[in-house]
């Protein structure tokens, strides 16, 4: 007997479903985007999330996050990179530091 509690069920809308299963078998489409359709995907067919995580390479609360951001955007939670939040863009040093070694190099 599964311990726990009971995974909540997602349900991917008829429309988006066609679409999922095209993003998942494409080609050319981005590994993201390939990557979060196939979760979305599992997630719906009753895979438990951790299972789902561990094929897409996923954090298993990553996996959660998706399938809470498809409920509320829709297919825009596969195609859409996400942005940092402005707190983390303030507080990132990267590109400056990044630029700092750059500029040394020339």
């Amino acid at each position: 007997m599964p311990r726990g509690r009971r995974p909540r069920p997602l349900v991917i809308q008829p429309a988006d479903l066609a679409v999922l299963q095209q993003i998942v078998r494409s080609k050319v489409r981005p590994a993201f985007q390939v990557l979060r359709a196939r979760a979305l995907l599992g997630v719906a067919a009753g895979e438990p999330i951790a299972a789902v995580a561990d094929q897409s390479r996923f954090d298993p609360a990553s996996v959660w996050r998706l399938c809470r951001r498809y409920e509320k955007q829709g297919l825009a939670a596969v195609t859409v990179i996400a942005t940092p939040s402005p707190k983390m863009a303030e507080t990132s040093t990267m590109p400056l530091e990044t630029e700092a070694v750059t500029a040394g190099m020339t």
